[in-house]
C-alpha cells in the first residue's frame, strides 16, 4: 500500500516552512520578575510571555484593566503576524471614545478587535471579566482564520453568559484556551487577574506554533506527510489557517500534557483527516497518560477517534496509524507485539480496521493475512517485514 504512493510524491507541492523568532529584552526584566508576586501555577506563562512581550507588574495578581488588556493582545498580535502567513494589521490611531486616548485601545479598536461600553464611553479603568476578554481573544482569533472546531460547551453556568458571548466561548474553550472551573462553571462575569491574562493569551499565542506546513493543491487519496515537531498547524495554499491541534492546558502547568509528536496530513475521499500521536484533549482533561492516535477530520476540525496505544514487549509504547484499506473506505491500526532486534528484524505486528467514525470493525489483534484474506488490502506481504 505505501509503495503504490510513491509515484505521487513529485506531483504534490508541500512546503514546510520553519519560522524563528528571536526576541531581545532587556535583562532586567528577568530580575524584576523574580521581585513580582505570581502565583506559582501561573509564572512558567509569564515568564514566556515576557520573553517577547512587555507586560511587566510587581503584582500579577491583581485584577487586569480593560486598557491593560487591550495593550497585551496588541502585542500579542504583533508577535503572532511576525510568525504566520496570514497577517492581522493595526493601525495606530486615536480611539473614538471620550473617556481614553490610549493609542493601544485606539489600533483594536480601528480593527474592531475590541469595543467600548458604548460608542462614546471605553472606560478604560474597569476590570475585564472573563467574557469580556473572551470576545476579544475571539475576535482575533477570527481575524487569523483560525478554524472553529464545531463545538459547543457545556458548562453548568452557561445561562449566566451574555449572549454577545457565547459564540466566543464556545469557539475558544475546545482548543482550551479558557478552562472551566472545577465544579464545571466558566464564572463569566468574574474579573481576570493579570496572570490569568497571561495564561490565556500564552496558550492562544501558542496556535501559532513555529513549525507549520502549507498544502497547495489536492492530494491523491491515501497520500500522507509526516510531520515530527510537537507542534503543528496547517495552512492553505492561500495562507488560511485551516487547522491547528487543539491542546489542553492544565492551570497548574505552563506547557501542554498532550505531548502531541507528529500531525500526519491525510488525503481521504476529497478532503483530509489529520492525525496526530498523542494524548487527546478529553483523555488529557481526565488525567489520562496513556498516549495513543488522534484522528481529526479536515472539513471541521472535529476529533473523529481516539485509538489507544499499548506497550509492546520491552514497555515501549508501539501502535499507531497505517493507512487505509484498499478501497479507500476504511483505516488500518497496527500494534507492535514484540520489538524487533538491532540485527535488523522488525519485531511482530498485529492490526485492526476501524471506520471514519471510530467504530472498531476487527480489533487490533490480527495477522496482516487476515486481513488480506478478507480483502481488506490487496497485498499479501506484510508491510512490516519489507
Amino acid at each position: 500500500m505505501r509503495s503504490s504512493l510513491s509515484c505521487h510524491l513529485k506531483s504534490i507541492s508541500v512546503l514546510l516552512i520553519v519560522v524563528f523568532i528571536f526576541a531581545t529584552l532587556p535583562v532586567c526584566r528577568v530580575a524584576a520578575l523574580e521581585t513580582a508576586s505570581i502565583s506559582e501555577y501561573a509564572k512558567p506563562y509569564v515568564e514566556e510571555l515576557t520573553e517577547s512581550i512587555p507586560f511587566d507588574y510587581d503584582d500579577y495578581t491583581k485584577p487586569i484593566k480593560r486598557d491593560e488588556f487591550a495593550r497585551l493582545i496588541y502585542f500579542a498580535i504583533k508577535q503572532m503576524s511576525d510568525a504566520m502567513t496570514t497577517k492581522v494589521v493595526l493601525n495606530d490611531a486615536a480611539p473614538p471614545f471620550s473617556d481614553t486616548d490610549d493609542v493601544f485601545v485606539g489600533a483594536l479598536s480601528n480593527a474592531g478587535i475590541i469595543m467600548g461600553r458604548n460608542d462614546e464611553i471605553f472606560s478604560p479603568n474597569d476590570f475585564l471579566t472573563r467574557e469580556e476578554a473572551a470576545v476579544i481573544i475571539g475576535r482575533t482569533f477570527d481575524l487569523f482564520g483560525f478554524k472553529q472546531l464545531n463545538k459547543t460547551t457545556d458548562f453548568a453556568d452557561k445561562g449566566d453568559i451574555s449572549p454577545w458571548a457565547v459564540s466566543a466561548v464556545d469557539s475558544l474553550c475546545p482548543y482550551k484556551i479558557f478552562i472551566g472551573s472545577d465544579n464545571g462553571k466558566f464564572l463569566p462575569k468574574r474579573t481576570i487577574t493579570r496572570e490569568q491574562a497571561a495564561m490565556i493569551t500564552q496558550r492562544f499565542m501558542r496556535m501559532t506554533e513555529i513549525f507549520k506546513f502549507t498544502v497547495d493543491g489536492p492530494l491523491p487519496n491515501g497520500y500522507s506527510v509526516w510531520q515530527t515537531w510537537s507542534a503543528s498547524y496547517i495552512e492553505d495554499g492561500a495562507g488560511k489557517v485551516v487547522f491547528s491541534l487543539p491542546r489542553y492546558y492544565p492551570p497548574e502547568m505552563g506547557k501542554s500534557v498532550e505531548s502531541y509528536d507528529g500531525l500526519r496530513i491525510f488525503a481521504y475521499k476529497g478532503s483530509y483527516l489529520y492525525i496526530a500521536s498523542g494524548i487527546d484533549a478529553a483523555s488529557a482533561a481526565q488525567g489520562s497518560t496513556i498516549p495513543g492516535t488522534v484522528v481529526f477530520d479536515g472539513s471541521s476540525g472535529r476529533e473523529l477517534m481516539f485509538v489507544p496505544m499499548r506497550q509492546n514487549d520491552v514497555g515501549n509504547w508501539a501502535s499507531g496509524f497505517y493507512g487505509l484499506t484498499s478501497d479507500g473506505e476504511y483505516l488500518i491500526f497496527y500494534h507492535q507485539t514484540q520489538q524487533g532486534s538491532i540485527m535488523g528484524s522488525s519485531g511482530k505486528y498485529v492490526y485492526g480496521i476501524y471506520d471514519i467514525n471510530g467504530n472498531e470493525l476487527l480489533p487490533i489483534s490480527h495477522a496482516w493475512q487476515d486481513l488480506y484474506d478478507g480483502g481488506w488490502v490487496n497485498e499479501e506481504t506484510e508491510p512490516f517485514s519489507k
